[in-house]
């Protein structure tokens, strides 16, 4: 198995936008498009649906695989 290089000295503060809640929808796969909202199946259609309910707080969205670390 390959070792996993962590940068463990640069800040993280910022480098990622604020949200409300997230959502982790596991899917099988082992890559996905950069932004997942943007493929084809369920993800398109989940944000979609959270875009059209125009909740009061915001939601990631993030795509993983069932065997991810």
């Amino acid at each position: 198995m390959n070792e996993l290089k962590i940068d463990t000295q640069s800040k993280l503060s910022g480098t990622v936008k604020f949200y409300d809640k997230h959502i982790i929808v596991l899917t099988g796969k082992t890559s996905w498009r950069f932004r997942v909202e943007e493929g084809r199946g369920f993800i398109p259609k989940l944000d979609q649906a959270i875009k059209a309910a125009d909740l009061p707080y915001s939601i990631r969205i993030t795509a993983s695989d069932p065997h991810s670390r």
